[in-house]
């Protein structure tokens, strides 16, 4: 990723999914994953190695911020850019999160470990949009991942 590329860029249509059904925390990072994987940045041979990667690193502490959003993230060897996906649930999940309120929205963010400022960049961006009631609103109501997409690109950085 290039420095000029606003965070707002790193987030694209294929990689965001609206309506999504899960159960479990496990479910969930597992479709995340998938999402990356589907949208082209992740490649499928990555797959299970950066999902091991996000479990264990939810083992630490929850990535659940507050106000129904989570942000599992994590930095790995093996990417050459930083990766996101965006899914929003139809129900909440028990999340852990620091507020006790179980989580909807969820933010994956995956960045090569050489970029660690960066990927501290994108979490303390996504995670000042998530304080924001109304943008977590019209998330939350977006119709399809280009509702989503467009509301990332709006906010800007």
């Amino acid at each position: 990723m290039s420095p000029e590329t606003t965070f707002a860029e790193l987030f694209h249509e294929d990689a965001v999914r609206t309506g999504v059904r899960v159960a479990t925390k496990d479910d969930l990072l597992t479709q995340l994953v998938d999402i990356a994987v589907a949208g082209g940045k992740l490649q499928e041979a990555q797959r299970a190695s950066i999902l091991a990667a996000v479990k264990e690193r939810e083992k630490l502490g929850s990535t659940g911020i507050g106000m129904g959003i989570g942000i599992p993230h994590v930095k790995v060897d093996g990417v050459t850019e930083v990766v996101t996906a965006v899914a929003v649930c139809t129900s909440k999940l028990d999340f852990n999160a620091v507020d006790g309120e179980p989580c909807d929205v969820f933010f994956l963010l995956v960045s090569p470990k050489a970029h660690a400022e960066r990927h501290l960049q994108v979490l303390r961006w996504i995670s000042r949009l998530a304080r924001n009631p109304d943008f977590v609103r019209f998330l939350r109501n977006a119709k399809n991942s280009a509702d989503v997409v467009s509301l990332l690109r709006e906010m800007g950085e």
